[in-house]
């Protein structure tokens, strides 16, 4: 047996945030009818990463469910911003961008980034019941790991081969769960199989300096604090 200690180094460490929103249940109904009542009145969906479903336009922060919204995020994201380092003295959190998609039965969204921000999120208002795909999925944006991988063991002894040879990462996320990741990190959505809809709220999260708040005319997209 070998008693020489081997020090593991993890290099570039990519951090995945999730967690549930407080009272999501009264929120997510909420939720529901502001985003089925702005459907109606834009039908035309956005077209982005999406294919089929619907793409909503920009949200806005005025609107009532959306400060709320942005209240409850705004102490999570600076717990991260904090866990991550980020220098709050100077900057604040800033909100690019906040939008909604619908993904009912054969929709999905192909891979893509939000290269143009720090962070990106996604919350879950509804989910089918009977989970039939539209799963989020994470890739591993180290595109040379993929060249060669060794053969693994995937049972409960060896759960490491499930995390160090997978190129894809599919999150369980149930109603009301909030995704935080950076802006820069390849994601997508299974096709839905599902006659029930799958909603999600997303956003991306910037920092902005401080000094520009009392700049006449500075008016970003969103901003809080």
């Amino acid at each position: 047996m070998l008693t020489q200690k081997i020090e593991e180094v993890k290099l570039f460490p990519t951090s995945i945030f999730q967690t549930k929103v407080p009272s999501y249940g009264i929120f997510n109904e909420e939720f529901k009818k502001y985003i089925y009542t702005l459907k109606s009145k834009h039908p035309e969906s956005d077209s982005k990463s999406n294919q089929k479903g619907w793409h909503s336009p920009g949200l806005n922060i005025n609107d009532e469910i959306i400060t709320k919204f942005v209240n409850i995020l705004d102490p999570m994201l600076e717990s991260i911003a904090n866990k991550l380092g980020w220098d709050l003295e100077q900057y604040f959190i800033g909100y690019k961008s906040i939008w909604s998609i619908i993904n009912d039965k054969y929709s999905y969204n192909l891979v893509h980034s939000h290269g143009d921000a720090l962070l990106a999120l996604a919350y879950y208002v509804k989910i089918p019941k009977d989970n039939k795909g539209g799963n989020f999925y994470f890739t591993d944006p180290r595109i040379t790991s993929a060249q060669r991988k060794p053969p693994m063991l995937y049972n409960k002894q060896h759960q490491l081969g499930k995390t160090h040879s997978a190129f894809n990462h599919v999150l369980d996320v149930k109603e009301g769960d909030l995704i935080i990741f950076p802006g820069w990190m390849d994601h997508g959505v299974k096709q839905s199989t599902s006659d029930d809809d799958r909603i999600v709220i997303s956003a991306n999260i910037n920092l902005y300096p401080r000094e520009d708040k009392i700049k006449p005319g500075f008016q970003p997209n969103y901003f809080s604090h």
